[in-house]
């Protein structure tokens, strides 16, 4: 990849960008205003993943620090999740059918460009640190996606949810045609977004000398997290076993660990 295609957002860009970032109410998810900031964090998170990718300076998460803007980001976060359990449901139970799903599914898929954002640009201790007194906040948002992954391991996944968890779902590539097929897709992408809360919650476990006590109490005394995780070492949900073939939830897709292993021996 070329110098030149590995910018999204060049810097001054991304700093216009992140410095206007704002949150909205629940009222306001979906609505135009909504819209341009969801293509705004859409680029902010491709751009941060080439940063970190190419191991080049990682402009996003210093954006994002010097505006204070973690804990926006956080807010949104828990602000779509709220939007899928309370409308999305009520859509769903009342068998509502629009002209059009791309809006709605633009509103599931923020959710999992924003913890995907988050999940780039906390692996820094100084974004840890940024985001303050959102932190216990953004503990229990992992501590529900952990509890989701527990009770996903204890679950039979059929021939046809593997298939669609292997492919790769896009705001530009989405193809949705009506409420049933954005079902299938909001359980596609919640099961990615809660493998990615692990690796965020491991980056806060990371760094809790640097965060406030409450993040410590919210972890061992509130939620009791170690418990949690001891189960899903037990019963891994990113792991399964079909046809006598041992498969793994690698880069967003279920890849055979033999074929793997072989990819890797192959290469040295």
């Amino acid at each position: 990849m070329s110098g030149e295609n590995a910018y999204v957002l060049l810097a001054v860009e991304a700093e216009s960008y992140v410095e206007h970032l704002q949150k909205y109410k629940l009222v306001d998810v979906g609505s135009p205003s909504w819209g341009r900031q969801h293509e705004m964090i859409e680029k902010l998170n491709m751009q941060a993943v080439l940063n970190a990718s190419a191991q080049e300076d990682e402009y996003i998460k210093d954006f994002l620090i010097s505006y204070n803007k973690t804990e926006c980001l956080i807010y949104d976060l828990i602000v779509t999740e709220v939007w899928k359990q309370k409308i999305f449901k009520e859509l769903v139970e009342m068998e509502f059918e629009p002209k059009t799903t791309f809006p709605i599914y633009m509103v599931l898929y923020h959710e999992a460009t924003v913890i995907n954002l988050l999940e780039t640009t906390l692996f820094f201790r100084e974004t840890c640190e940024s985001a303050e007194d959102s932190v216990p906040d953004l503990i229990d948002y992992c501590y529900r996606k952990l509890t989701e992954l527990v009770a996903r391991s204890a679950e039979t996944e059929d021939d046809d949810e593997d298939e669609e968890i292997n492919k790769e779902v896009t705001s530009s590539t989405f193809t949705a045609t009506n409420m049933e097929d954005l079902v299938k897709q909001e359980k596609t992408l919640n099961f990615e977004i809660c493998i990615k809360a692990v690796s965020v919650l491991r980056y806060i476990t990371d760094n809790l000398s640097s965060l406030p006590l409450s993040a410590v109490t919210r972890i061992l005394n509130t939620h009791d997290i170690p418990i949690l995780l001891v189960q899903l070492v037990e019963s891994p949900p990113w792991t399964k076993t079909k046809d006598g073939k041992i498969y793994k939830f690698i880069d967003t897709k279920w890849q055979e660990v033999s074929r793997c292993r072989q990819f890797e021996n192959n290469k040295d």
